[in-house]
C-alpha cells in the first residue's frame, strides 16, 4: 500500500512591486497583475491553485506596496519584505547583470528559497499610526531647513515674506503633528508607558522617544545585538589575514539611527552613566563619531532592556 506524503516545503513568491503593477514569479508561474486590490485578489487565487504553502517576498517600496502587504497580512499570508541591496548583492553573485520587472519578480523568489527569510511580522496600528505622524514631522522640518536656507539668498523683502509665510505655516502645522503623535500615544497604555519610562532616561526627549515607538515597535522582544544591527549601530569587521581594519556600521534603519545620534549628543554631556563612558573612550584615544556611536548603541540597547521591563510587566498582568 502506498502513502502519499504532501509536500509541506513552501512556494516562494517573488513579487516585484511597481506604482501600476506587480510582476509575479514562482514555480511554474508567471503573472502580472494590475497593483490594485483587485489585481491582489486575482494574484492570490492564481498562486493558490499550486495548492502549496505560500511564503510572498518582496522589497520595500513605500507607498507602492504597503497596501500589498497589508493585504497579504489580512488574507494570513506569510510575506517577507527584504532590503534591495542583499537582492542585488545576491544577483550580483549569480553574474546576473539584466535587471527587469519579470527578473527581478524571478530573483526575489529565489532569494526566498535560498535565504528562507522570516515572515514580516503584521505592523501594530497604532506604532504604523504614530510612525506615518512622525515620518511627516520630518518631511516637513527637512521642507522648513531648506526655506530658511533659501530665504538666506533672496534679494527683495517681498520674496522673503513669502519664505516667511512658508516657514509659519510649516511651523504651525509642525505643532500640530506633535499633539497628535500626543494622542495618539495617550491612547494605547503600553505606547504610554513606554513613551514615559523611555522619557526618564537622561538624554531622550520627546521626539527620540516617539521615534524609538514608532520606529522599533519589536523593541523588548529582541537581544542586544538584534537591536543594534535594525537601527544600523552595530559595528562590522573587515578583517583579513593579519591586516585589523576599523569596524565601520552600516545599513538599519535610518529615521531610527538618527534619533539616536541627536540623543547620544545630549547624553554624552548629561547622563550619569554615558557621559563618564564618552569620557573614557575620547582619553583612550577613541575619534568623537567612534565615541558617539558607541553611546548612541549603549543607549539603544538599555531603551530595549527598559521596554522588555514594561512588556514583562503587561504580561504578568
Amino acid at each position: 500500500m502506498s502513502v502519499i506524503v504532501k509536500n509541506r516545503s513552501p512556494v516562494y513568491v517573488g513579487v516585484d512591486i511597481g506604482k501600476a503593477a506587480l510582476d509575479v514569479s514562482a514555480s511554474r508561474l508567471v503573472l502580472k497583475v494590475p497593483n490594485t486590490r483587485e489585481g491582489f485578489a486575482q494574484m492570490l487565487a492564481t498562486v493558490r491553485t499550486l495548492k502549496r504553502h505560500l511564503h510572498f517576498i518582496c522589497e520595500p517600496t513605500g507607498f507602492y506596496g504597503r497596501e500589498l502587504v497589508a493585504y497579504l497580512h489580512a488574507h494570513r499570508c506569510k510575506v517577507s519584505v527584504i532590503s534591495g541591496f542583499r537582492v542585488r548583492q545576491l544577483a550580483k553573485a549569480k553574474g546576473r547583470f539584466a535587471k527587469t520587472d519579470k527578473i527581478d519578480a524571478k530573483l526575489l523568489a529565489e532569494v526566498g528559497s535560498i535565504l528562507k527569510p522570516k515572515p514580516t511580522e503584521k505592523p501594530d496600528p497604532g506604532a504604523l499610526k504614530l510612525r506615518n505622524i512622525m515620518r511627516r514631522r520630518r518631511q516637513l522640518l527637512t521642507l522648513q531647513a531648506d526655506q530658511k536656507k533659501q530665504r538666506a539668498q533672496l534679494a527683495s523683502a517681498s520674496l522673503k515674506r513669502s519664505a516667511d509665510v512658508v516657514i509659519t505655516t510649516v511651523r504651525k502645522e509642525v505643532v500640530l503633528l506633535d499633539s497628535m503623535a500626543e494622542q495618539s500615544v495617550k491612547s494605547h497604555p503600553e505606547m504610554h508607558a513606554r513613551f514615559r519610562a523611555y522619557r526618564s532616561v537622561k538624554g531622550v526627549g520627546d521626539v527620540t522617544a516617539l521615534t524609538v515607538l514608532s520606529e522599533l515597535p519589536e523593541a523588548g522582544y529582541l537581544n542586544r545585538r538584534q537591536v543594534a544591527s535594525l537601527a544600523g549601530l552595530a559595528p562590522f569587521n573587515r578583517d583579513s589575514s593579519t591586516c585589523k581594519r576599523s569596524r565601520h556600521i552600516k545599513g538599519g534603519r535610518a529615521f531610527l539611527r538618527t534619533a539616536m545620534f541627536m540623543a547620544a549628543l545630549s547624553a554624552a554631556r548629561t547622563n550619569p552613566i554615558l557621559a563618564p563612558f564618552y569620557r573614557r573612550l575620547r582619553e583612550a584615544g577613541k575619534p568623537g563619531q567612534v565615541a558617539l556611536t558607541a553611546v548612541a548603541r549603549k543607549l539603544l540597547i538599555h531603551l530595549n532592556e527598559v521596554a522588555r521591563t514594561i512588556s514583562r510587566r503587561n504580561d504578568n498582568g
